[in-house]
């Protein structure tokens, strides 16, 4: 998409599905460095998206092991703006359709 979007789904959600994932979920609220939290709670893992691969995230610096996931849990509001815009525009061609 390239353009920033608000989130579908909200950090609380996110949080209460992810916790019966792992020990322990953060919702950075960009108050404190990023990094000094992953530093402070030393994990074994970070679980980022699988949008962030091809991304320079600041957590390879800590040399941590990035699990990176692709959700199928349709809680991704990056796929869900895909979704919305690939119906809007088939909606639209089916409507420009009938009216030509």
């Amino acid at each position: 998409m390239g353009k920033s979007h608000p989130l579908i789904f909200d950090e609380r959600y996110r949080g209460e599905f992810l916790a019966e994932l792992v020990d322990l979920v953060i919702i950075y609220d960009g108050f404190y460095d990023y990094l000094d939290i992953i530093k402070d709670f030393n994990p074994d893992f970070i679980v980022k998206g699988e949008e962030y691969k091809r991304k320079n995230i600041p957590e390879k610096e800590l040399k941590t092991n990035i699990i990176y996931y692709h959700s199928n849990s349709n809680m991704s509001s990056t796929e869900a703006y895909k979704n919305i815009i690939k119906k809007f525009k088939e909606a639209t061609e089916i409507w420009g359709a009938i009216y030509e």
